[in-house]
Parts: C-alpha cells; sequence; structure tokens
C-alpha cells in the first residue's frame, strides 16, 4: 500500500484499488483487483519480464 492509499501488486504495475474508500480487503477483492490476477501471466508481461523479484528467479538461473 502506498501512503495515498493506492494497491498496487507490486511497484511497477497499475494502481488497482484503494483503501480511502473501504478497507484494505475490500480494495484486494475489487473486480479490478480480481481480474488483474486472472489474467496476469509473469511469463509473458513485459513488466513482469523485466523485474528481479522471486517469481523470476528460476527464469533469470536459466539465462
Amino acid at each position: 500500500m502506498e501512503v495515498d492509499g493506492s494497491i498496487r501488486p507490486c511497484f511497477f504495475h497499475h494502481k488497482i484499488g484503494t483503501v480511502e474508500r473501504g478497507s484494505l480487503e475490500d480494495a484486494v477483492n475489487s473486480e479490478e483487483a480480481q481480474q488483474f490476477r486472472r489474467t496476469l501471466d509473469v511469463a509473458r508481461n513485459p513488466t513482469c519480464q523485466r523485474c528481479v523479484c522471486s517469481l523470476n528467479y528460476a527464469r533469470l538461473a536459466e539465462n
């Protein structure tokens, strides 16, 4: 969560909700957040492909 209450799945991804008018649980379970999780393909997402987070350790080790 950011200072302004924005919720992002990752620092590099777009905002998927806010706690400005609701709870963290509401933001994380919003339609936008659920849609993001349903459609995220870490292996093909351009943002994820450039990331060094633990989701990419195996891929990074191969290169």
